[in-house]
């Protein structure tokens, strides 16, 4: 009994984490199985701004999550790829506003956007932008890959500027 309870939990949870977020990547990106040294494009959000003081003195950055979060980076401002992937200030700032007042709630804003890269195993490399960096209203949900738990984003709507 406890098997085929659990046999439809899980079906109910890979199809109950539709295709929502599909729309921007054109695949189910949570479920990609990534392989060493291949080259993908998926839909990451902008996780926030990161720094840190080194001999050369302070750094700005950014991080970033894919809507999988099974992948993440971080680009810096001596990073050639920063400038062309970062988030324009202006909505950067407009996201911030947005969600600060959000108290608990589990849809929030996100700025997402289409990035090409390198996949290994240890680092992500050769970004490049695919798409503009627009902003959405989104929901973390949980799905299985592989026989471990994860989250993914689910975009439930999409703002105009």
């Amino acid at each position: 009994m406890k098997k085929i309870l659990f046999a439809t939990l899980l079906v109910a949870l890979l199809v109950g984490c539709s295709t929502d977020n599909e729309e921007l990547s054109g695949v189910a990106s949570y479920q990609t199985e990534y392989q060493e040294n291949q080259h993908y494009t998926q839909t990451f959000y902008y996780g926030g701004g990161c720094g840190y003081i080194s001999a050369d003195g302070g750094h700005d950055g950014s991080w970033f999550e894919s809507v999988c979060e099974r992948l993440n980076f971080s680009l810096y401002d001596y990073d050639a790829e920063f400038l062309s992937i970062n988030p324009p200030q202006e909505q950067r700032n407009r996201l911030e506003e947005l969600n600060k007042n959000i108290k608990d709630g589990e849809l929030k804003y996100y700025l997402v956007a289409n990035i090409s890269f390198l996949y290994s195993e240890y680092e992500l490399s050769d970004f490049a932008i695919q798409s503009q960096w627009t902003m959405v209203v989104g929901k973390m949900e949980g799905y299985v890959f592989q026989g471990n738990i994860y989250n993914h984003l689910v975009i439930v709507e999409t703002i105009g500027d």
